[in-house]
């Protein structure tokens, strides 16, 4: 029904939103994993769908990962700079290793740069949404931002301002 027209997608994602509610929770998460997979070969117009059913899916603690990895892909294909670096928070947060928590923060810094470059964050909030600390001449990949010790110079702020 998710591959036929609009009507049917609607009704197919009600009975999904439905049936998640009756499902465990690696069933739940696994089924709109399911949904986005279905949605993604859809027409253009359901990329809103999609990234609900990938949100829902992240709920799942089973199926955080690929769900977030899944949603800021989305995000990226559809230059949505504000949730992306949402969502790479929520990776960062949920990461398997310090390697992958550092990648994750060090891209949200680069976002972040590019979106105040392009004048999307005035320069209050860029210094507010950087730490104030990031110079991408200075620190070209996560391992120049860090001491011999492991730790890293700069602080990354959990939220950050609302990027247009």
């Amino acid at each position: 029904l998710l591959e036929q027209g609009s009507r049917d997608r609607e009704r197919a994602f009600a009975a999904a939103s439905a049936l998640a509610e009756q499902s465990d929770e690696g069933a739940r998460g696994r089924l709109w994993l399911h949904v986005a997979d279905a949605l993604e070969v859809g027409p253009d117009d359901e990329t809103a769908r999609q990234r609900e059913a990938l949100e829902a899916a992240a709920e799942s603690p089973s199926s955080r990962g690929a769900a977030l990895s899944r949603l800021g892909n989305l995000l990226r294909r559809v230059g949505d700079r504000a949730a992306l670096v949402e969502v790479l928070a929520r990776r960062a947060d949920h990461a398997e290793s310090n390697q992958e928590q550092i990648d994750l923060h060090f891209e949200r810094i680069r976002i972040l740069d590019e979106a105040a470059a392009a004048g999307e964050l005035g320069s209050t909030e860029s210094s507010f949404a950087t730490g104030g600390l990031f110079d991408a001449g200075a620190a070209s990949s996560p391992e120049s931002m860090m001491s011999p010790t492991g730790y890293s110079f700069c602080s990354i702020p959990r939220s950050s301002p609302a990027v247009s």
